[in-house]
């Protein structure tokens, strides 16, 4: 199929660990919008993205002619060389990011680089600590995109808001993005991406190996139902994996973390208009 001429309206960008996978569960139920039929296509990281539109509509094959169309890709944020693709060839679309309580996020990420272990994540303080010591977690990206996109394109949600209202954040960004904004999603209370290990980690990396191997492929994606075999992927990866209690850090270390991330916050607030007071 030719179509270097493929648009799409909105990509959810970011953050990881921060809930874009219940955005991306969320938005696939709407009948206006329509996901791509993999959650993170990874297109616009590729050199040659510009030219090959041709490539990316393929993952929006099961869109109906009256939905919006987009993309859910949390690792585009932080990319730069992604921002300046998306600009060249989106200069006007829409942007979602979702930003979560820094120490919270930080833990989030520090338990998912324990996921191919087969034990129950033990945390190191002194280790965590480090880490994230003068390491900003949004500003530093989030500022490039407010500077090469118009701020009424860029929609910001936070982590809070969608666990204490789940419906009205929804209805907001349905708003944002010019849909039916009284649609409620049947997995609207789920949560996502729960804290867990895998049984067979081999196992898991293998399949995780072979499908990005197929979604970065022209010629074999040409030929597979991506649908079917991202369903599949998901099912095996259910059962391949146990959810665990996630371990908590000490207080000492969650006051040190504030006092680490609170510049942070308050430049973020000012960006983005957003009250993280409970953040400070």
């Amino acid at each position: 199929m030719k179509n270097n001429n493929f648009k799409i309206d909105f990509i959810g960008a970011g953050f990881s660990r921060c809930g874009t996978t219940w955005l991306y569960s969320c938005l696939k139920e709407h009948s206006k919008v329509c996901v791509s039929s993999v959650k993170e296509t990874d297109f616009f990281k590729k050199e040659e993205a510009e030219n090959n539109l041709n490539h990316y509509s393929i993952f929006f094959n099961h869109c109906k002619k009256e939905q919006i169309k987009g993309e859910i890709n949390p690792s585009y944020a932080t990319n730069q060389e992604t921002l300046e693709r998306v600009k060249r060839i989106y200069p006007n679309i829409k942007l979602i990011f979702i930003i979560r309580n820094p120490i919270k996020r930080a833990l989030s990420t520090y338990l998912y680089g324990n996921k191919y272990s087969n034990k129950v994540a033990i945390i190191n303080e002194d280790e965590f600590k480090k880490e994230w010591e003068d390491r900003e977690q949004y500003y530093k990206y989030l500022k490039k995109w407010y500077k090469n996109f118009p701020k009424e394109n860029i929609y910001i949600m936070t982590l809070d808001e969608i666990e204490k209202t789940p419906k009205q954040s929804l209805q907001k960004l349905y708003s944002f993005l010019e849909v039916d904004d009284s649609f409620v999603p049947s997995n609207i209370n789920e949560k996502e991406n729960k804290a867990h290990i895998y049984y067979f980690p081999k196992t898991h990396k293998f399949l995780t190996k072979c499908y990005k191997k197929i979604k970065n492929t022209p010629l074999l994606l040409k030929f597979t139902n991506l649908l079917f075999l991202n369903k599949l992927k998901n099912k095996i990866s259910e059962a391949n994996r146990k959810e665990i209690e996630k371990p908590e850090i000490s207080k000492k270390t969650r006051n040190y973390l504030k006092k680490q991330f609170r510049d942070e916050v308050i430049k973020l607030e000012k960006l983005t208009g957003k009250d993280l007071s409970l953040w400070k």
